[in-house]
Order: C-alpha cells, then structure tokens, then sequence
C-alpha cells in the first residue's frame, strides 16, 4: 500500500530521556503536576519529542500517542488561559508561550503521522482498518489544533499543515476508508466520526475567517462543529450553477478551501473536491431564530456556553462566511504610503473634535454646558500609565491620547491593510474602532478592525474596513435613571451600502427600550430612538435611529 507523504522528524538519539514502555509511561503521566501547567508541559514535551525520533514498533508508538492524550490536553488549555485577551502584538513572553502550546500540538501530529506511516507499510495486520482510521482522525485533529493555536493568538500557522490534510484525506479516501466511523472522545462528549468529519470540521474552520474572529470564538467554533460539522457536505468537484455555500477544496494546495471561481472547473478535477455548506448554514439561521425568539443560549445545545449577544454575533459571523460572503466589490490597489492612526473612540472623538473637551447640557440646566471628559486612554481606547507623551495633547488638563504612523500596504474604497514593523506599542483587537487620518486632510474616518496578524516579534498588520471618510464627534445619554453622558460618533448617511446617519457609541449602550439625548456641535439638544443595532463588536455599538417627534430642534 502507497504511503502517505508527511514530514515527520528523523530518527536518532535525543539528549533527553523518555519512558517508552507504556506500562511504565501511564503511571508517570499520571504523576506529573498538570494544575501546575508549565511545569508538567515541559516534561511531556520533551518526553514527546524524544519519543517521536525514536525508533519504536508500530502498536507501542500507538499506545503512547493515546496516553499523552489527555494531558497534553489539560496542559494546553492550561496555558493557554495565560493569553485569553491578551493585546496583539503579544509581548515576547507570551509570544514565546503561545509558540510553545503549539509546538506540543506539532509533536502529538508528529506522533500520529508516524503511526499512520507505519501501518501504511505493514502488509498484513488484524484491525488495521481501524487502526488507520483512528490514527488519521487524530493526526488531522493536532494538525487542526495547530490552526486553532494559531488563530486564536493571530500568528501565521506553519506551512505544510494545510497539505498534510489534504494529504492524509486522499489517502484515506483512496482505501475508501474515510467514511468509517470510530468512537471519539471529545470536549463535548463521546461522538461516532470519521475521517471524512474531522476533515470537514478543519476545513470550514478555514473558510471562517479565523483571522477576524475575536480571540475566544475560534475555540467556541470548533466545540460547535464537533456537533455539527458533518451537517456540511464534502463532494467530487462539479460545475453548479448558484455558487452560494459552495467552495472548492485544493488537494494539492497548502491552503484552506476557496470560495467557488466564477470560470469553468478545470477538466482534469481528481485534486479537486466541492465543500457544501447549506445545510449547516440553514441550521445556524434556525439558531439565531430561536434566540431571536426569547430562547437561552443553554437550551441550544451548541456544544458551548456564552452571553446571548456574543452568541448571537458568532452565529452571524459563521453565516456569513460559509453561505453569504460577499465577494470584493474593488481591487485592492498597492500602495507605500503612510497614515496616522489613533485606537478607540474616546480618542477618535477627542481628535475628530479639533483635540477639545466636548460640552454638554447640565442634567438640572439645559441651558448649561458641562465638559465631558475621557479617562486618560492609552492608544487602543484604555487606560495605559505606560505610555509615552501623546501627540496632540492642547493642555496639561486635556486627556491624553496617542495617534501613531502607520504604513499603507493597499487600499480600496473599502479599507486599507496597514503594518508597523518592531515598533508597535499599545494594542489593539479584532473589533476596535480605529481614527485615519492623512496628512493635509481636516476630516477623519472611521474604520474597524476586520483582522489582524502579527507575523514575528512586535510586528502587527491589519485589514481595516472603513466605516465613514467623516465623522461627527457627539455625546449620548440614555433616557433612563442614573444615565450619564456618553462620548459617540455620528457617522453620515452612505449610498453604497444604502444606509442612514447611524450612532456609535459603547458597546452595550444599544437599547430598544430607552430613547437617547443626542448632543450635536451647533444644534439644540434632541431626542432620538433607536431602531435597529446594525453592528455589535468588542469596542461599540452602530445604531440606526429616528428622531422622536416634536422633540428638538
């Protein structure tokens, strides 16, 4: 039988030691410290490492790689909980550690590829069917879990992982043995898989736009598609004729599936293969209706837990990536130029706002004006005591914000993909509302942060998508008891997309319920309702609103 071709290390001593005798290895890993991560980590990573350049005979090999399993697991998640929000770019420490978590997921691959090696060249063994397929579903999972650790801290996976998968489904399919189901132990429970379902969940993991996902949904995604992953469909490559929830798969690309060409397949197909998600996006719509409806998030049964509005967005997010992606509308034009950035909108409102304290009706004296003033914010919109002396800052009274130069890889009418290289300070996230501003220019424009990547040390780029080329810098507050005054942006109505002026203002401000006082530069105070939140992220809420009748001026 033809093996399969994946990189795994060559054979030869280590400098460490390693217990190879399962008998001997359980009760070891079963001794190590796992609450104690770091420390347990670095023993089973060296122990896994030793073990994958050692020459061992097929089942032993098998049966170690099953006993790393759940440690490897626990210490993983461990770790991994030292990065949950952690600012991009990540600090050397911590970009250090996140390289080491997947590192342990690289040496679990390594295991399992030399099992799936192995079994390939035996020529006659009883159960190896099953052997096979066990080992190929968990060598596709690590080599899953390396994306997964990857995207979740925003660094570049390494190459190959995407062909190995491929790799190892061709093969699979070719001993028509992915369609075979195995009992797998997983974070939701024990589930029947096959080859053909761990494939499928990686690939539409990779179609996700993991990259624009806020840090925490990536691991909430895959709990989902353990569930409901094989609801999508993977298919020889055809031609169709509604491209809508279709994309082509490369066999012999290093790369996630595509969204369907708009040219003809090519004749010869056999490295092809069509991925067709609309059954699995009719079920997330039938998700968000029933949350629309009043339901908790518990009685979805998704496989994971979180607040109704963060729900709600990952759900949408996962609908418009695998069934209603837009294509491009522009091309996006290079470009070497460079623009200043400001993070937050506290800060786009102080210098969209001419650097000045914004003023604002007394609660008790309409007639009086009372300034509002941010916090002193660092340069992603939160208190940082470390930074340097803002540019901008008009008085020792005035808040202090920071807008930095920032390089223009591209742009379009869209956005812009933007880079800092070794010397970026401050954070920012998935989410977080950013202020441009080119040289000569009297306006600023919003825009949101789509995704980011940090390709080494204290390296960041980001593709941002323009949200308005000119903003107004306002005040809210909620006609409610205790309710302050809010810094917001009035954004004025687009034509392409046709949309109204709309509101952002801080996340969690959007009510259906409470009208909102709306202070505008040069016009009297009036009263508007909100109608609709068009968008919800980490930093703001868009609102679309209507003045409340006979109210204002």
């Amino acid at each position: 039988m033809q093996t399969p071709a994946l990189s795994v290390p060559a054979k030869r001593v280590s400098g460490w030691v390693a217990e190879t005798d399962p008998k001997y290895a359980r009760p070891w890993l079963e001794s190590l410290p796992l609450a104690s991560s770091a420390e347990a980590a670095r023993e089973i990573y060296q122990a896994l490492y030793t073990v994958n350049r050692l020459d061992l005979a097929g089942a032993r090999r098998r049966e170690l790689m099953e006993l790393y399993e759940t440690p490897v697991a626990i210490v993983c998640n461990g770790l991994q909980t030292y990065l949950l929000n952690a600012a991009q770019p990540l600090t050397p420490k911590k970009r250090q550690l996140a390289e080491f978590i997947r590192r342990l997921q690289v040496e679990m691959a390594f295991g399992y590829k030399w099992c799936l090696r192995d079994l390939a060249a035996t020529r006659f063994q009883w159960g190896k069917d099953e052997m096979l397929v066990r080992a190929a579903e968990r060598a596709v999972y690590h080599l899953r879990e390396i994306l997964v650790r990857s995207y979740q801290v925003y660094i570049p996976h390494p190459a190959e992982v995407w062909k190995e998968m491929h790799e190892i489904y061709r093969f699979m399919e070719t001993r028509e043995l992915n369609a075979k189901s195995i009992e797998v132990q997983t974070e939701t429970g024990m589930r029947a898989l096959t080859v053909t379902d761990r494939y499928v969940q990686a690939l539409l993991l990779g179609v996700s736009q993991p990259y624009q996902l806020p840090q925490s949904a990536c691991q909430q995604l895959c709990l989902f598609l353990d569930g409901y992953g094989s609801r999508a469909e993977l298919m020889p490559a055809t031609d169709i004729a509604n491209p809508v929830g279709h994309f082509l798969v490369d066999l012999n690309a290093d790369a996630p599936p595509t969204s369907y060409p708009r040219e003809p397949l090519p004749a010869e197909r056999a490295h092809l293969r069509l991925l067709n998600t609309m059954n699995l996006v009719r079920a997330v719509q039938g998700f968000i209706g029933r949350l629309k409806k009043g339901e908790r998030v518990a009685d979805l049964q998704l496989g994971f837990d979180c607040r109704e509005d963060i729900c709600s967005d990952l759900m949408q997010r996962m609908v418009s990536a695998w069934g209603l992606m837009p294509r491009r509308r522009y091309q996006r034009m290079r470009r070497n130029s460079h623009i200043s950035v400001c993070v937050g909108l506290p800060a786009l409102h102080f210098f969209a706002g001419d650097q000045k304290p914004f003023s604002v009706p007394g609660d008790n004296a309409p007639t009086e004006a009372d300034p509002i003033m941010p916090p002193e914010i660092g340069p992603s919109g939160r208190r940082d005591a470390s930074d340097d002396a803002p540019i901008g800052a008009v008085a020792s009274s005035t808040p202090s914000f920071r807008m930095n130069r920032w390089h223009v890889r591209d742009s379009s009418p869209q956005g812009m993909l933007l880079a800092r290289y070794n010397d970026v300070s401050g954070s920012v996230r998935v989410g977080d509302l950013v202020g441009l501003h080119q040289s000569g220019n009297t306006h600023w424009t919003a825009a949101v942060v789509r995704w980011l990547k940090s390709p080494e040390g204290q390296s960041l780029e980001l593709g941002v998508e323009t949200l308005a080329v000119d903003v107004t810098p306002v005040a809210v507050r909620a006609d409610a008891e205790g309710a302050t005054y809010l810094h917001a942006l009035l954004l004025p109505p687009s034509a392409t997309p046709r949309r109204p002026a709309t509101l952002l203002v801080p996340r969690g401000t959007f009510s259906a319920q409470h009208r909102l006082y709306l202070v505008e530069p040069g016009r009297s105070l009036r009263q508007v309702r909100p109608i609709q939140l068009v968008e919800r992220t980490a930093a703001y809420d868009r609102i679309a609103f209507v003045d409340v009748d006979g109210y204002g001026g």
